[in-house]
């Protein structure tokens, strides 16, 4: 039977790098660009959230912010600010470096992939005619 493992990427290391960044430098050995997909940092509020059993209002009362904020993260709706990384370090839900490290981390592989891909549709489009 494997163990699974969860690695946080957000996590600062010593040398002020994140894991994430650690992992993403060109002398580690992957191809961290190879793959072109993100989540957003709703799904590892959503997963935490069901670890906990706990719904979108226990949250929101335990982290003192609105149902709706907390909705919107998950759905990918709302990003995560100062304040909404501060409730949920309130409400135990970890740290508020970590939500905004997420936030952060998320919106830099979205801009990756989505340029990466205009570039690909850009050597697809097929060339105008003279």
């Amino acid at each position: 039977m494997s163990e699974k493992y969860w690695i946080n990427r957000d996590f600062v290391l010593s040398n002020g790098m994140t894991v994430g960044e650690a992992l993403d430098h060109p002398g580690y050995p992957h191809e961290p660009d190879k793959y072109d997909w993100y989540t957003i940092p709703g799904s590892t509020l959503e997963e935490m959230l069901e670890e906990r059993n706990m719904t979108v209002s226990d949250c929101a009362q335990r982290c003192q912010l609105p149902a709706a904020d907390i909705r919107g993260v998950i759905k990918g709706d709302v990003a995560i600010t100062e304040t909404i990384a501060a409730g949920l370090e309130k409400g135990g839900l970890g740290t508020r470096q970590f939500w905004l490290n997420r936030q952060r981390n998320y919106e830099r592989k979205k801009a990756r992939v989505e340029k990466k891909r205009q570039a690909q549709n850009q050597k697809l489009r097929p060339a105008a005619a003279l």
